[in-house]
């Protein structure tokens, strides 16, 4: 990484992933490319806190979404409620209106009609300019996010695919 800013980022990321410095490189990759990101791993290896430290290191906001059978849409993008004591209606933002998401196993625990919806959606709101991680075990849901994909295995990358060209198989 020749740029000077790219490089403190991944510096200051390094501070709490350390020994991740090709996941840290890839990542900011991804982001600068406006990609998606999708990382594929055993829980317990950092992903979140991978996301987590990008968000804080370009004073992003951050936002996760831990996807389970009961899961609404207006659990993703918010919701109406009515506040007695003003006595008007309040939008209480959801975990979409940020401009790093976390995408926690977005289809492991849904039928597949939700899933479909589900994926639709994160996709709508990359396009609209939110950066999107998501963690899966799943790897059919590679499809819906084409754009670069990297995989890994107990905190190590073992393949980086980037639409239209670039492939990294270890």
């Amino acid at each position: 990484m020749e740029n000077n800013g790219l490089q403190q980022l991944k510096e200051n990321i390094a501070k709490v992933m350390i020994g991740n410095e090709r996941t840290i490189e890839l990542v900011l990759t991804c982001l600068v490319a406006k990609g998606h990101i999708l990382l594929e791993d055993v829980p317990g290896t950092g992903k979140t806190v991978m996301a987590k430290s990008l968000a804080k290191s370009v004073e992003a906001e951050f936002g996760r979404i831990q996807f389970t059978p009961d899961l609404l849409p207006s659990d993703v993008t918010g919701l109406n409620y009515f506040d007695a004591k003003s006595g008007e209606f309040v939008f209480s933002k959801g975990p979409a209106f940020c401009n790093i998401l976390l995408a926690d196993e977005p289809t492991g625990n849904l039928d597949p009609k939700n899933s479909f919806e589900i994926m639709k959606l994160l996709e709508e709101i990359n396009e609209r300019g939110t950066t999107v991680l998501v963690v899966t075990h799943n790897r059919e849901i590679v499809n819906a996010f084409k754009k670069r994909v990297i995989t890994m295995k107990k905190g190590v990358i073992i393949s980086d695919e980037q639409e239209g060209g670039y492939q990294y198989e270890s």
